[in-house]
């Protein structure tokens, strides 16, 4: 993996972080089954 797909791929994840959160679905109001899986399928786990 080259640095700029590790800062693309970083900056996608905040891309998708930030629109959570101004659509309210926060990490907070989820189960921790469906965070996991959420995690796990945006590459972070």
């Amino acid at each position: 993996m080259t640095k700029k797909s590790i800062i693309a791929t970083s900056r996608k994840m905040i891309e998708i972080l930030y629109t959570m959160i101004k659509t309210g679905e926060l990490f907070d109001s989820m189960p921790e089954k469906v965070l996991n899986r959420k995690l796990t399928q945006y590459g972070l786990m």
